[in-house]
């Protein structure tokens, strides 16, 4: 089983989208939420509680958070407080498939020494200007999930299962052809099976039906490259699909609240020479 782990974490891919240092107030609240993106929140101050299924958790100082792709929670304030946290979305895979398919890890973690947590926070925040500054921010992610491992480990909540390779290579195939129009009976047959029955075990796997799944994939992918990257809106749209300006521009705005140009505006964190 040791070597079976080692052979998985051979075939690592790793890539940061976004992150940053905020203060909150009470008006930070969300329901429902599911994201293709695994998610860090590491609370510094305040409180506040963060809800998987039926079951809430509660958010302290010192508690860092792991909310893996596809999992539909909610966080909201406990009180009138401000909410203080670091936070970070990624996306952590072997063998096209998110790392939480394969080890079952728990939500939180309470850090008993947050100096080099912090450390990678910072770093993983800090503006790009370079591909070596990408690389490195990404090794600091990876330093980040390390911490977050041996906790599980220490508290000997790191379990191993097996995964689905067909089911993984759906997963790569849709990461590749984004820039397409992509249809269920395509992937299901990718599967042979049944594209009804491929509808319940994607939503059974992923917690949202394949085009959702798509559509938030698209969505991450160009607010990822809008923020952090020089990237003309145009070839952005043409990598998720769209070859018409006015519907990207309808897309987005309907899952952000934002044209591509406002975002960029908003949230880019590219050193300007």
């Amino acid at each position: 089983m040791q070597s079976e782990i080692f052979d998985h974490f051979s075939n690592l891919f790793v890539v940061y989208y976004y992150g940053s240092y905020i203060h909150l107030d009470q008006t930070w609240r969300g329901y429902n939420q599911n994201c293709v993106f695994s998610k860090f929140y590491y609370i510094t101050d305040g409180e506040c509680e963060i809800k998987v299924g039926d079951t809430a958790y509660r958010g302290l100082p010192g508690r860092l958070f792991y909310i893996p792709a596809g999992t539909n929670h909610s966080f909201y304030h406990t009180n009138d407080n401000y909410i203080t946290k670091h936070w970070v979305h990624f996306k952590l895979e072997t063998g096209g498939e998110s790392v939480d398919k394969r080890y079952r890890l728990p939500l939180f973690a309470d850090m008993k020494d947050d100096k080099n947590l912090l450390d990678c926070f910072e770093a993983l925040n800090r503006p790009c200007s370079s591909l070596s500054d990408e690389l490195r921010r990404n090794t600091k992610l990876l330093e980040l999930f390390s911490i977050y491992l041996s906790i599980c480990e220490e508290n000997g909540s790191l379990f191993y299962f097996a995964g689905n390779d067909d089911f993984s290579k759906v997963l790569q195939y849709i990461k590749a052809n984004l820039n397409r129009k992509l249809t269920v009976t395509e992937l299901a047959a990718l599967m042979h099976v049944h594209p009804n029955y491929f509808i319940r075990m994607f939503k059974n796997k992923t917690g949202m039906a394949p085009v959702r799944y798509i559509n938030s994939l698209r969505c991450e992918l160009s607010k990822s490259l809008l923020e952090n990257t020089p990237t003309p809106i145009n070839s952005i749209m043409q990598e998720i699909g769209f070859e018409d300006n006015s519907a990207f521009s309808h897309f987005f705005r309907h899952n952000t609240g934002y044209s591509p140009i406002e975002f960029r505006k908003q949230f880019t964190k590219l050193i300007i020479q």
